[in-house]
Parts: C-alpha cells; structure tokens; sequence
C-alpha cells in the first residue's frame, strides 16, 4: 500500500504480544511507531475493541471449526466483507476500502 510519505504507527494495549520483545523488534525494523494505551484503558483504543467483538460475535461464537484452516478461511471472508461492506459511522458512513480510496 502507498502511503504518499505517512509514517505508519499502531496503537496497541499493553497485552504481553505487544510488549514482547519480538513485536517490539519488529516494529523497529519495520519503522513502525507503537502507540501504547493506559493501563486500564480500553476505551482509548475503543475502534479496535469494537472490531474485536464483531470478530468474534460474527466470526469465532457464530460457527464451530474443525480446524484452523476453516478459521483462517471464515476470518478471510469476514475481513473481505467487514472492509468492503461495513460501513463506519466514524468513516463518514463509508466502508474502510471506499474510505480508503478517498484518502
């Protein structure tokens, strides 16, 4: 994806897979600026919260897998959906791809 210039960054909770030194790694070799929350405060990465229990309502609780290849597939097509459908009240009413392409 171009970017046009814009440095990436992710915010994240303080989840010991985001403290790691691995992901830290990573990031730093990726120039990728990590953005940590406050303890104790979901609400200041309320976007990904919210994603993460549509995930998992309409994903992970709504279907019983045999495998992790039926979880990959089923993630695939809900992402797929989710970006290209879902429209966002904080996207101005549009999907992350139409906002996307805006932007």
């Amino acid at each position: 994806m171009d970017l046009q210039g814009k440095s990436l960054a992710i915010r994240v909770d303080n989840g010991l897979e985001f403290l790691s030194r691995v992901f830290v790694n990573y990031c730093e070799v990726e120039d990728i600026e990590i953005k940590y929350i406050q303890p104790g405060k979901p609400s200041q990465n309320g976007y990904i919260e919210r994603f993460d229990r549509t995930y998992r309502e309409d994903v992970l609780d709504a279907h019983l897998f045999r495998d992790i290849e039926e979880v990959n597939m089923e993630t695939q097509r809900f992402r797929q959906g989710y970006n290209r459908f879902h429209l966002h009240k904080s996207l101005g009413r549009s999907s992350p791809k139409e906002y996307l392409e805006e932007f």
